[in-house]
């Protein structure tokens, strides 16, 4: 075997995923940003040169977000990003130049250009600034590129390198939220104050990664060799969850989980291991709510107290639908308020509406329909876990405007090519008829 195999056999390996996520944790951890997206850099662009099967470019480009330690406006990006993009960026060309791929569109190809002409004529005659433009068309070029070029490009490992790396970002995520509260003098009054924030994200932003990866772990804990690591895993994502103090997550992963636990039972082929697990996690867990039994106290009483009020919430909508009367069309674009970021309504559905007005609304709903209509014509066990990592991520967005952070979109841009190409799975429907009438059957 030559050394390029080998080096592609390590690439595509759990333990380079694991080095990725420790290069991210240490940078994050001392605050040496710089170091850690050079060395992303390197390794995404060594991949892309090195080999035509781009799967192993995946983790840096999943995991590059969680090296960020500390907020960064514009003036401090500019300088990092004049020094990472000609890397990549020649990276690719030569990609293009050594290995020739022929780019091909997905089934989501039309809805993702149509939601991105949508938002780049946001606030047409209103907020239409060169630089906002430009910042917006950046946005969707990224996201269409990640898309099309890893369709097009990644050969079939991607969707075993692709959730390992999730796997790794819950991982990088749970440290992070363990260091930040270690740091804190008072962790009750930290977490009830909601003052998480680990730079590249606050409670919140935490929050909704965590929810919309637990289908990801619950999918490991059926198909894996090591149910015992990943239902452990899972159990930990919840309970990092509720650190967070986010509401919204806390129910809809709390829901997740329940039906997580039922529907790996029902699949799963070993339904005693299975249970074994879920004895070892579930005694994890009581430990940790002995442990930090003050902390669950002081959340239980906080959700008590607010009976789920989102006044502020409420208002912000109540702005959005304002604004919107005054630019029904086009709507007011994304940078109306703000020089630096967009001014968000907390709801994604109503910042969509309000940004981009009557018209960019129906072009979005190609994308919408083309979300859900891909997984019931595809319906296998992964496509179903990557379409409840989808719809995580979407019911949140009813309450923030996580769609258009662009991780969150990125990370949904590869479950996109996971379900596309997935036909290694049973039909899943089938599959839970055959278990619940056999098990009928054999009680009769």
């Amino acid at each position: 075997m030559s050394l390029l195999e080998k080096l592609k056999q390590f690439t595509l390996s759990p333990y380079y995923i694991g080095l990725a996520g420790l290069i991210c944790f240490t940078c994050w951890f001392f605050d040496a940003l710089i170091v850690g997206i050079a060395i992303l850099a390197a390794l995404f662009s060594i991949c892309l040169i090195a080999f035509k099967d781009t799967s192993s470019a995946l983790p840096p480009l999943i995991l590059c977000t969680f090296a960020i330690s500390r907020q960064l406006f514009v003036t401090d990006y500019m300088p990092i990003i004049l020094g990472v993009a000609p890397v990549v960026l020649l990276s690719i060309a030569l990609h293009f130049v050594l290995h020739r791929p022929k780019l091909k569109g997905g089934k989501f190809i039309l809805g993702l250009l149509l939601a991105s002409a949508a938002m780049f004529m946001g606030g047409i005659g209103f907020d239409w600034r060169a630089e906002n433009i430009l910042v917006v068309a950046g946005f969707c070029l990224l996201i269409v590129f990640v898309y099309v070029f890893f369709y097009s490009t990644a050969g079939e490992k991607l969707k075993e390198v692709a959730l390992n790396s999730f796997v790794a970002s819950v991982m990088v995520l749970l440290l992070q939220i363990t260091a930040y509260y270690f740091r804190q003098e008072d962790v009750v009054q930290a977490v009830v104050n909601k003052s998480l924030n680990v730079g590249w994200g606050i409670s919140n932003n935490i929050a909704f990664v965590l929810s919309m990866l637990l289908p990801v772990l619950f999918y490991k804990v059926i198909t894996s060799r090591l149910p015992f690591f990943y239902l452990a895993l899972a159990c930990l994502d919840y309970f990092g969850i509720i650190f967070t103090m986010s509401r919204g997550n806390i129910i809809f992963g709390g829901l997740f989980m329940l039906f997580g636990m039922v529907f790996s039972f029902i699949i799963s082929r070993q339904k005693g291991k299975y249970l074994i697990a879920l004895a070892v996690s579930l005694a994890i867990i009581a430990a940790l709510a002995i442990a930090f039994k003050d902390v669950l106290v002081a959340v239980y009483e906080w959700l008590l107290e607010i009976k789920l009020d989102a006044r502020g919430r409420v208002d912000l909508i109540k702005e959005g639908f304002e604004a919107f009367k005054s630019r029904p069309v086009f709507g007011i674009g994304f940078f109306h308020m703000h020089a630096e970021i967009p001014h968000w309504f907390h709801n994604s559905l109503v910042q969509i509406l309000t940004s981009t007005g009557i018209v960019g609304s129906l072009l979005f709903i190609p994308f919408f329909y083309q979300r859900y209509m891909v997984v019931a014509r595809n319906f296998n066990l992964c496509s179903f876990m990557m379409a409840c990592s989808i719809l995580l991520s979407g019911l949140y967005a009813l309450m923030e405007c996580n769609f258009f952070f662009v991780y969150n979109l990125a990370f949904i841009m590869v479950e996109y090519i996971i379900i596309e190409r997935e036909r290694d799975t049973v039909d899943l429907l089938q599959e839970i008829k055959e278990r619940l009438f056999k098990r009928k059957a054999s009680a009769r």
